[in-house]
């Protein structure tokens, strides 16, 4: 399930941008075809017209490979599901992405749902 509540999430208008297109077909294949070419996440946003801050670049740039290949599998089990919305659960604030060393991203299975958690790292 997806966190939309408390404050803005410095992903949230491009996960709602994400979640848009998702509904479109070719906008689906397009994103099952650069998992399958494992494009890099950061050249795979802005293929998909995404454009993400210098923050959240970095956080993407730093993460390593077992956590992107949790990304690829968690997207892809949503694309073969009826609900297109990016298994997404953020609990950041843009104040917090300014730091990106201290951001955790992992993924884990919520709900028989593979989820990206994306968290302040714990002191």
């Amino acid at each position: 399930m997806l966190n939309h509540a408390g404050p803005l999430r410095p992903l949230a208008p491009d996960r709602h941008a994400a979640n848009a297109d998702l509904q479109d077909a070719a906008f689906r294949d397009r994103v099952r075809a650069l998992h399958a070419a494992d494009t890099p996440l950061v050249k795979m946003t802005r293929e998909l017209g995404l454009d993400l801050n210098p923050d959240i670049k970095t956080i993407l740039e730093g993460l390593k490979p077992d956590v992107v290949d949790g990304i690829r599998a968690a997207t892809l089990q949503m694309l073969d599901s009826t609900d297109f919305t990016l298994p997404l659960d953020c609990l950041v604030t843009p104040q917090d992405t300014a730091k990106p060393k201290q951001i955790n991203v992992s993924v884990d299975t919520v709900d028989l749902k593979q989820t990206i958690h994306v968290r302040k790292k714990k002191k």
